[in-house]
C-alpha cells in the first residue's frame, strides 16, 4: 500500500539532505526561493515542498530548470511515496558506498524499476518517456490506446515507453508543449519533475501571480505574470477513475479554475469519444443519449470527487469529461478507461498441469456446467496482475496485451479432460489462467478465473532443428526453390547459431538413396560421394523460421535436402525434406475459381478464398458454416479441361476452352481436400488445391417454453413432452428463443390437421380437442444451423 509522507516528517528530512543525494544543506523556506518568482512551475514548486518530496539548494535556491539523474528521481519518488524497504539489486552500476544505493533498492522492491541488461544507469539524465514508463507502473492506471494524435512527434516515441506515454497522457500526469511537441528522448527537469509527482498524488499548486503557462512539456514556458484569470485556459489537470469494484467506482477530478465539469460515462473501452458540445448535453458521439452522464461544480485549483455507482460488473467504460468555467470558456476534452471487476461462478473444479516437457505442458480441467473454457498462458514476468474473465475471453492479458499462446475448448459438465499446449520455450516459467463461460450465445454467465503455475523442462540440442518444409508452388521455379527450416524455440537468433545444408539430386542419382550424410559432412560441406551432390551452403541463423534459398536447380527434378544447426561444436539433429522443381512456366491455367455452400431452403453464399484466387497461387484454404452442399465453379484457359476431386475420389470432369462450369457436391462437418486438375494437350497438369473446414452444425433451441395452469419441466434439450391441462376452450402457452431473430412456428392438430397459430403479444392460443389429445408441433431455425423441433402432446384433464 502507498504511504504519504507527512510534512513535519518531510521536514525532518529535509534536515538531513538536501535535494536528492545532494550535500547537507538547511531547510529552505517554502516561500523563500530567489529564482522561481515569475517561473511557470512556480506554484508546482511550492506545493511540493510544502509536501515534502523534493527541497531547495543550499544558497537558497530551488534550480526548476536543472536536469535530474535517474538516481535522483527515484528518491523523490521514494519519498512522496514513503517507500521504505529494501531488497537486494542486481545492478553492476550501483555501487554499495554511494548515497543512492539504498533508494534504488527502495524502487527495485517496490517494483517500479528493473534496470537494462544489469545496469540501472544512476547518474544519467532521465528521459520523459523514461518517466512515462515509471508512472505506468507505480499507478497501474490510464488509457493503453489513448490517441496521440495531436502529438507532433508521437512517433519519435520509443515502442518500449508507448503504453506508459500514452497511459500518462491519458492521466493528464504529462502534456505536451505549446508547439504539441513530447520530447520523448529529452531529459527532465526539477520543475517538470515536480509538476508530474503533484498531478500524481492530486496535490494542488500554490496560487501565485503568475498564470502557470504550460506545465511539464519539457520547455521553460515562464507564463505571462497577468493576475487576470480570464486569461487562463480552462484545464482538467486531473481526471482519471480510482477504486474500481464490480459495481462502482470514482471519478477524479482537479480543475485550474472554477467552473462545472460536464461528463458521459460509455460502456466499450473503445467508445468514440464525443465531442464537447455533446458531452455537455449528456450525448454520445453519435448524438444519442449516452449510457451515463452527469456534471459537478468545481472550483479553481481544487480537487473533486464524483462516486460512478450501478455499473455493470466485468464491463470496460470510457468516461469523457470537459470543463466549462463561469465564463462558458472550455477546456479540451479528456477521457479515461476502466474495467469494473468481475463476479464468477464456482463451475472450475478442476484446473491443473502434468506431461510438461521443453515444449509444452498437459492441462486437465473440469466444469460443472456445459460451456467453454477460454485459456490464456503468460511468462512468469507478466503474472503478476491476473486478467479478468473478460480479458480471458478475448484473448488478452490485464494490460491488454495478447498473450503467449490462447485458446478455447468445449466442456462437458463434470466430465473431466485435457489439451496439450504446446510451441512454448524451454527452461520458462509460465503461468494459465482460464475460465469457463456458458454454452448460450444470450448469456454472459462465466466462472472465477483460475490459474496454475508451471516451468518446461530444457531442451536438447536435437530441438535445434525442428523440420524442413517442402517449398510450396509459389516458392519454386524450374531453377529456384525456397525451403523452410523450422527452428526450436531454444535457438539463438543473432548470428551465433548456423544452419548448413546439401541437396542431392535424386532423379539424376542411383536407383536407390545413398547413406545420408553425417551432421560433420553437411557442416563442412564434404558429401561428395555422388556426382549428383551440387549445391551447399550456410547462413546464420535470424529467425525461428529461416529461409533457405536454393538456385543452380534443374527443371522437373526431385531433390532431397538435408539440414543441421551448429552452434559451439555441437550439431542439431539432421533433417530433410524432398520437393521437385517445376517443368515448364507455359503450362495450363485457370482463369477463375470460386466456391459457395448453402444449408436446406437457403440460397448458395460464395465464400472468399484465403488467399484470393490468382492464377499461379495453387494452395487456398476456406473455413465454411455448417452446411450440406458446396458448389465448385471454374472457368478454363482456352484450349484447357479442368477436373476436380473431392477427398481423393477419382476426378470427374468439370469444364473447358474458357467456358465457366461448375458442380455441387454434399458435404460433411469437418476437414476435406478439393483439388481443381487443370490439363492441356503437350502441357504438365497444374492442381489447385483447396483445404476447407466445415463448421460442425448448431442446432437453434428454445430458451423457454411455458403453458399457463400446466405443469410440466422444459428443456432446452428435450424435444418432446405429454403435458396435462386443465379442461377448457383453449390454453396459453408462451416461449421465447435462443436468439432474437431466430424464426418460430407454432402448429396446432386438434383433430381436422395441423394449422399454425397466430401469435399475439408474445403467447400462443392453442385450440385443444373437444375430446382425446392435440398435438402442438414447434420449429426453431436460424440462418446457416440446424433448427429443432419441438412436440407436445396435450391432453385435457377434469377440472376440480
Amino acid at each position: 500500500m502507498k504511504k504519504y509522507v507527512s510534512k513535519a516528517a518531510a521536514v525532518a528530512l529535509a534536515a538531513m539532505m538536501a535535494f536528492v543525494g545532494g550535500p547537507p544543506a538547511a531547510f529552505a523556506d517554502i516561500g523563500g526561493f530567489g529564482d522561481i518568482g515569475g517561473h511557470w512551475a512556480e506554484g508546482q514548486i511550492l506545493a511540493g515542498v510544502g509536501r515534502g518530496f523534493i527541497n531547495g539548494y543550499q544558497d537558497g535556491t530551488f534550480k526548476p530548470d536543472n536536469l535530474i539523474t535517474r538516481a535522483e528521481f527515484v528518491k523523490i519518488i521514494n519519498s512522496a511515496n514513503g517507500y521504505s524497504e529494501v531488497v537486494s539489486i542486481p545492478f553492476g552500476d550501483v555501487p554499495v558506498t554511494e548515497w543512492y544505493y539504498p533508494e534504488v533498492q527502495k524502487a527495485y522492491k517496490a517494483g517500479y524499476i528493473q534496470g537494462d541488461n544489469g545496469a540501472f544507469r544512476p547518474t544519467a539524465n532521465i528521459s520523459r518517456q523514461e518517466v512515462a514508463v515509471i508512472l505506468e507502473r507505480l499507478t497501474q492506471q490510464g488509457d493503453p490506446n489513448y490517441p496521440l494524435t495531436g502529438v507532433v512527434d508521437a512517433a519519435s516515441i520509443a515502442s518500449w515507453a508507448e503504453v506508459g506515454v500514452r497511459k500518462a497522457f491519458s492521466m493528464g500526469y504529462i502534456q505536451g508543449d505549446d508547439k504539441n511537441m513530447f520530447n520523448p528522448a529529452n531529459p527532465l527537469k526539477r520543475g517538470e519533475a515536480v509538476t508530474i509527482i503533484n498531478r500524481m498524488l492530486g496535490v494542488s499548486p500554490v496560487a501565485t501571480g503568475g498564470t502557470g503557462g504550460s506545465t511539464g512539456s519539457g520547455t521553460t514556458n515562464p507564463g505571462t505574470g497577468t493576475t487576470n484569470p480570464s486569461a487562463v485556459t480552462p484545464s482538467l489537470t486531473t481526471f482519471n477513475v480510482t477504486g474500481v469494484s464490480s459495481t462502482s467506482a470514482t471519478l477524479n477530478l482537479y480543475a485550474n479554475k472554477e467552473g462545472r465539469v460536464y461528463w458521459v460515462l460509455l460502456k466499450g473501452s473503445s467508445s468514440s469519444t464525443p465531442s464537447a458540445d455533446q458531452i455537455v448535453n449528456g450525448r454520445n458521439a453519435s448524438g444519442s443519449t449516452a449510457d451515463n452522464y452527469g456534471d459537478d461544480s468545481v472550483y479553481a485549483n481544487s480537487s473533486k470527487t464524483r462516486s460512478l455507482s450501478s455499473l455493470d460488473s466485468d464491463q470496460s467504460y470510457r468516461i469523457c469529461g470537459v470543463l466549462v468555467d463561469t465564463s462558458g470558456a472550455r477546456s479540451g476534452v479528456q477521457t479515461t478507461t476502466f474495467t469494473t471487476s468481475g463476479v464468477g461462478e464456482a463451475w472450475l473444479t478442476t484446473f491443473s498441469y502434468s506431461s510438461q516437457n521443453s515444449s509444452g505442458v498437459r492441462l486437465t480441467y473440469k466444469s460443472t456446467r456445459d460451456g467453454y473454457l477460454y485459456y490464456v498462458v503468460l511468462d512468469s514476468s507478466n503474472s503478476s496482475t491476473a486478467p479478468r474473465a473478460s480479458d480471458i475471453r478475448n484473448y488478452r492479458d490485464y494490460s491488454g496485451k495478447t498473450p503467449i499462446t490462447y485458446g478455447r475448448i468445449y466442456v462437458s459438465r463434470n466430465v473431466e479432460d485435457s489439451t496439450d499446449i504446446t510451441d512454448l520455450s524451454p527452461s520458462t516459467s509460465y503461468r494459465i489462467y482460464g475460465c469457463v463461460y456458458e454454452d448460450t450465445s444470450s448469456s454472459s454467465a462465466y466462472s472465477t478465473v483460475k490459474n496454475v503455475s508451471f516451468s518446461t523442462t530444457a531442451a536438447s540440442s536435437a530441438d535445434w532443428l525442428s523440420s524442413l518444409t517442402s517449398p510450396s508452388d509459389s516458392n519454386k521455379t524450374t531453377t529456384t526453390a525456397r525451403v523452410y527450416a523450422n527452428l526450436g524455440s531454444n535457438v539463438g537468433t543473432s548470428g551465433s547459431y548456423k544452419l548448413d545444408w546439401v541437396v542431392y539430386n535424386r532423379s539424376d542419382g542411383p536407383t536407390t538413396s545413398p547413406t545420408a550424410p553425417t551432421a560433420a559432412q553437411i557442416r563442412n560441406h564434404t558429401w561428395s560421394t555422388y556426382s549428383a551432390y551440387a549445391v551447399y551452403g550456410e547462413v546464420d541463423v535470424s529467425s525461428r523460421t529461416q529461409a533457405i534459398e536454393l538456385s543452380g536447380l534443374a527443371p522437373g527434378k526431385n531433390y532431397r535436402i538435408y539440414g543441421v544447426v551448429y552452434y559451439n561444436g555441437t550439431y542439431s539433429s539432421v533433417r530433410t525434406v524432398d520437393f521437385t522443381t517445376k517443368t515448364d512456366t507455359g503450362a495450363a491455367d485457370l482463369v477463375s475459381l470460386g466456391l459457395a455452400y448453402h444449408t436446406s431452403g437457403a440460397s448458395y453464399t460464395t465464400m472468399a478464398l484465403s488467399p484470393a484466387f490468382t492464377p499461379g497461387v495453387w494452395s487456398y484454404s476456406v473455413t465454411v458454416p455448417a452446411t450440406d452442399a458446396l458448389r465448385l465453379t471454374v472457368k478454363p484457359a482456352s484450349s484447357t479441361f479442368a477436373d476436380y476431386s473431392l477427398d481423393g475420389a477419382g476426378s470427374t470432369f468439370i469444364a473447358s476452352n474458357n467456358a465457366e462450369g461448375s458442380t455441387e457436391m454434399n458435404v460433411s462437418a469437418g476437414s476435406h481436400m478439393l483439388r481443381v486438375i487443370v490439363t492441356q494437350t503437350g502441357k504438365p497438369d497444374k492442381v489447385y488445391s483447396i483445404a476447407i473446414t466445415v463448421q460442425a452444425p448448431v442446432a437453434a433451441k428454445l430458451a423457454s417454453l411455458s403453458i399457463r395452469n400446466a405443469s410440466f419441466s422444459f428443456s432446452p434439450s428435450t424435444f418432446s413432452y405429454n403435458v396435462s391441462v386443465p379442461t377448457g376452450a383453449s390454453v396459453l402457452m408462451n416461449l421465447s428463443s435462443e436468439q432474437p431473430g431466430d424464426a418460430v412456428t407454432v402448429q396446432c392438430d386438434s383433430g381436422s390437421g395441423f394449422e399454425t397459430v397466430t401469435e399475439a403479444s408474445g403467447a400462443y392460443t392453442l385450440p385443444l380437442a373437444d375430446s382425446g389429445s392435440t398435438t402442438v408441433k414447434i420449429n426453431v431455425s436460424r440462418a446457416n444451423v440446424l433448427g429443432s423441433d419441438y412436440t407436445l402432446t396435450l391432453t385435457k384433464s377434469p377440472s376440480r
